[in-house]
């Protein structure tokens, strides 16, 4: 009787140290691509193409402007106190449609947010001008190198951020 008392009791202890060491919480789990999932940033560039009279002061950036984002990985890292360890950037990237629009899909972790980097790519473009001095006036293009500012911001899981960028 001793002995059948003593196998249960075996038998029950080791079937609850199986089941809590097959669970996984986020603290414990070390799979952090496993966790990872999709935050939106969408927005629409504009950049001043035509310098004439009359015209709008901004139009659409052409179609095909790149806009890249970056997140540093430790962002992705569950429990990360580390200050000293360099992890890698994950880039992302997206273009421009015909209307200016574009979307970039960041990943990110389910438990922590993550610092996005948003950095526009410089692109040229023949600027259409009209030249008044002359009679009757006539259209031309400058070729100018347009520049836009990045910026960062705090993204958490599903979350859909508006971010519209000005060249100038």
């Amino acid at each position: 009787m001793k002995k059948t008392n003593i196998l249960t009791t075996a038998a029950v202890l080791s079937a609850m140290a199986l089941t809590v060491s097959c669970s996984k919480s986020k603290d414990t789990n070390t799979d952090q691509t496993a966790s990872l999932t999709k935050a939106t940033i969408t927005g629409r560039i504009t950049a001043k193409t035509v310098d004439t009279l009359g015209a709008a002061v901004m139009q659409y950036a052409p179609a095909g402007t790149v806009i890249q984002a970056w997140v540093d990985t430790k962002d992705y890292v569950l429990g990360h106190t580390d200050t000293n360890t360099v992890y890698a950037k994950k880039y992302f990237t997206a273009t421009s449609d015909a209307n200016g629009y574009y979307t970039l899909d960041i990943m990110v972790s389910s438990y922590n947010p993550a610092q996005v980097h948003i950095v526009p790519s410089d692109f040229e473009y023949n600027v259409l001008k009209k030249n008044n001095m002359v009679t009757p006036a006539t259209l031309y293009t400058d070729r100018k190198v347009f520049h836009a500012d990045g910026a960062a911001h705090t993204l958490h899981a599903g979350q859909k951020l508006i971010n519209d960028i000005n060249f100038n």
